[in-house]
């Protein structure tokens, strides 16, 4: 086995040679001795004299050459007659001595003081390392072993380039401090960058707005996919073609899978474990001191937390970290009159601007609810506008609304804004990810319909509920339009409500009185009957002898009395009077008693009847109700469900000559128009808009309307309809369940029931927090909440009560994972939900 030698070692030659074997005598002659390196001869002592077979010499190794790392060294003798026999007296591998380092640092190019180093002696077991510290040249020198060995720098330190080309001993090094890597973008350092949390941390995270588009590749803070920028943490030391490792770890809470989260090109070595919750990858540094870049895609989903870091080491890649939250942002210009300014709040712009906006008592409400869906709802431009005209239908006293003498002036609108007549129109969208937002005191349903109520009034000036049985709201002018008035009286009429009155006080008999008139009366004991008015051709009575009415004479008085009812109209027309005039001459024996007998006659017939006529001064001469056109009747307004009403006097026909209660003079008046009623709502939204009731007593209530209407906006509630999905689930969400399969979300509709219809609330809607014994009725059995409940966000209608403070696990769900870009157009054409 070859023996180890330094270089320039002197080495003893030593042998004892044989004649012929082991156990033959010593050789006595000639030899030569010859000196190989590696195979190869480099010198030779040739007829050495052998006295006595032994050979004892001295060499001295040559160096090993600046080229070599080692060298075979052989010593061989040639002895014999002939010089025929061999034999290798000397193996051995020759190893330098010395090694010399020349260190520069990396940056600056200039002489690397006092560097430690160590030169490890990779064969040996024991003793392996020499430490050792350039002088203040960037030199050191140390003795070598004999052993390969290798050039190790001490932490910070590392070897960027290793030459020793000209000489193996000579290592001209040039070194850096250990690197570490850094990220130059995202710059959290930015404006655009807002924590995550709420104590202002950007370390822990900021917030970074996936449905945005960007404007510099991400690095705004805004966009699904973002460039990052990897260097050297000290930039100049940063080497061509080295290099850094990327390493991403995020939630995946949401199932949502297109896109996916994913590194990109130009990353290479991309790989993903811990079922994709793990991305890793590199880059290389395209230059000496330059910086690398690659891509990652974030998706579309709100609430996963992206840890990116980057580093030297490919299993710790951990030396620089970035958090990003994906959060979603929506905007809102928001309009509002004069009237309503003194309530909303003042804020300022980051770039000074002033503007005025929701107060906070609503707006930190609503924050708080869109938080826990990651979405984040800025107004981005307000818009004050002059109060409509006094008298115009959309500015309404307090007192109209509510009742009592207040005579603040309250902004009104329907809920098409129809009344919104000066409005300053809003901006056009500049992307479909902003809602115009119309304030207002009150709103109304513009989706009422026509009524056409008879109310019964019984006084002359009367003050009466338009619709007592719904809680509806009646304006002057129709909801429907700015301009046309709600109260339509042409065609309709008012009525006397004579089935009121009873039977006995409009069934009556005649008044009854009959008068003398001097005349001869026909003849001897004649008298003549007449009623000018009702009365047939007249009746001559003939008394008898001792001038009294015989039976027979009686029952002609009868007749002709009963005749006057022949005619009821003309009866009427008489006030339902009879004025019976006996005509006779007087002053003659018995004349006057003959005159007694016949009156006496006409007022027992009179007693006797029971002829009655049908007459009250609400019927006309034909006996039938009185009715009149509604011009007869003054409409007031008092307030939004209460009209006065005012009759017109001065005439037979005029209701308010004989309106009351009912009675023998006097009945009640049915009155018949058609208007529009509508009824109270928080606000709507559509197709962009929203209308919103600035309800700052019930601040709670209020933000819960304002994420209502933004989560219709944002494509709640999830029902897919017959022959398509109207409102498409995310990819890779399964579609919550209806109403009639075990889930909440129903739909407005008619009977069948089924699908999720239900007869209640317009749109798309959530029922959880329902008693579920609730659901299958198709009004939901009338339930609504109550201030204890506690409801999803997309229950169908708000109250007093702040029972909607949150989207439901399901809602949360879809809309966590909902892609945001667009909450102006209609669903159909919304691509990846």
């Amino acid at each position: 086995m070859p023996e180890d030698i330094f270089e320039e070692s002197t080495i003893a030659i030593k042998a004892t040679l044989k004649e012929d074997g082991f156990f033959s005598g010593s050789y006595t002659g000639k030899l030569d001795l010859i000196y190989k390196k590696n195979d190869a001869e480099i010198s030779r002592d040739a007829n050495i004299d052998v006295p006595q077979g032994s050979v004892d010499r001295t060499y001295k190794v040559p160096k090993v050459e600046g080229t070599e790392d080692t060298y075979g060294l052989k010593v061989i003798a040639n002895y014999g007659k002939a010089k025929e026999k061999t034999r290798v007296l000397v193996d051995a591998t020759v190893w330098p001595k010395k090694v010399k380092l020349t260190a520069k640092n990396f940056v600056g190019d200039v002489p690397a003081k006092n560097l430690p180093y160590t030169i490890r002696h990779t064969s040996l077991w024991f003793g392996k390392t020499t430490d050792g510290h350039t002088n203040d040249a960037g030199v050191g020198e140390e003795d070598l072993k004999k052993s390969p060995y290798t050039i190790e720098l001490k932490a910070p330190w590392e070897i960027v380039t290793n030459k020793n080309d000209a000489h193996k001993r000579e290592h001209d090094l040039v070194v850096r401090n250990n690197p570490k890597a850094k990220f130059l973008k995202p710059d959290f350092s930015q404006d655009c960058y807002v924590a995550a949390g709420t104590d202002n941390d950007k370390n822990k995270g900021v917030r970074h707005y996936v449905n945005m588009t960007t404007a510099d590749n991400g690095n705004d803070a805004m966009g699904n996919i973002v460039e990052f920028e990897v260097c050297n943490k000290e930039q100049p030391q940063g080497i061509k073609d080295e290099k850094i490792y990327i390493q991403v770890k995020f939630t995946k809470l949401s199932k949502r899978n297109l896109p996916k989260p994913a590194l990109l090109a130009p990353c290479e070595e991309i790989a993903e474990k811990d079922d994709g919750k793990t991305l890793t990858g590199s880059v290389k540094l395209p230059a000496n001191g330059g910086s690398a870049k690659f891509k990652l895609e974030l998706g579309y989903a709100g609430g996963e937390t992206f840890t990116v870091t980057c580093g030297y080491s490919k299993d710790d890649p951990t030396d620089d970290k970035r958090i990003l939250v994906s959060w979603r942002k929506l905007g809102y210009q928001l309009g509002y009159p004069v009237v309503m300014k003194a309530r909303l709040i003042e804020r300022t712009r980051k770039d000074g601007n002033k503007y005025y906006d929701i107060p906070d008592s609503i707006k930190n409400v609503v924050k708080t609810r869109l938080d826990a869906v990651f979405v984040e709802y800025e107004n981005i431009k307000s818009h004050e506008y002059p109060n409509p005209p006094a008298g115009s239908a959309a500015i309404v006293k307090t007192k109209f609304l509510d009742g009592g003498n207040d005579n603040t002036e309250l902004y009104v609108l329907d809920g098409g804004q129809n009344w919104a007549v000066t409005a300053t129109p809003f901006d056009a969208a500049a992307d479909n990810r902003e809602i115009h937002v119309t304030l207002c005191d009150r709103a109304y349903s513009s989706g009422g319909k026509v009524l056409t109520p008879t109310l019964i009034l019984n006084k002359q000036d009367h003050e009466l509920s338009i619709d007592p049985e719904h809680w509806h709201a009646y304006f002057e002018k129709t909801h429907k339009a700015v301009d046309t008035v709600n109260f339509k009286t042409a065609g309709y009429e008012w009525k006397a409500k004579m089935d009121l009155v009873s039977a006995p006080d409009k069934n009556k008999k005649p008044s009854f009185d009959s008068a003398h008139t001097a005349g001869d009366g026909g003849g001897e004991r004649k008298l003549i009957i007449s009623e000018p008015t009702v009365g047939g051709p007249a009746l001559t009575v003939t008394c008898e002898a001792n001038n009294s009415i015989s039976p027979g004479e009686k029952a002609k008085i009868k007749n002709y009395y009963e005749a006057c009812f022949t005619d009821a109209k003309k009866l009427r027309q008489a006030k339902n009077e009879l004025h019976f005039q006996v005509t006779g001459p007087t002053g003659g024996d018995g004349d006057d008693v003959r005159l007694q007998a016949v009156q006496a006659a006409l007022s027992e017939v009179h007693t006797a009847s029971a002829k009655k006529l049908l007459y009250h001064p609400g019927l006309d001469d034909d006996g039938n109700p009185r009715t009149g056109p509604m011009s007869d009747v003054t409409m007031g307004h008092t307030n939004r469900i209460v009209k006065k009403f005012t009759l017109a006097t001065g005439g037979v026909d005029k209701p308010g000559d004989f309106i009351g209660a009912a009675s023998a003079d006097k009945c009640p008046i049915a009155v018949e128009f058609s208007m529009d009623g509508t009824y109270a709502i928080n606000g709507n939204a559509g197709g962009g808009s929203q209308l919103l009731v600035l309800r700052d007593n019930v601040p709670g209530p209020c933000a819960g309307t304002v994420c209502h209407e933004l989560g219709h906006a944002m494509g709640m509630s999830v029902m897919p309809l017959t022959g398509g999905s109207k409102y498409p689930v995310p990819p890779g969400i399964t579609t919550p369940k209806h109403v009639d399969n075990g889930g909440a979300y129903y739909l407005d509709g008619i009977s069948p029931f089924t699908n999720g219809i239900r007869n209640l609330h317009r749109g798309p809607h959530c029922s959880d927090g329902m008693p579920t014994g609730k659901r299958p009725d198709s009004k939901f059995n009338d339930w609504s909440p109550g201030a204890s409940d506690n409801v999803c966000i997309m229950w169908g209608s708000g109250g007093d009560d702040d029972n909607r403070k949150k989207y439901c696990t399901v809602c949360t769900e879809i809309l966590k994972a909902r892609r945001l870009t667009d909450v102006r157009g209609d669903w159909d054409g919304r691509a990846e939900g």
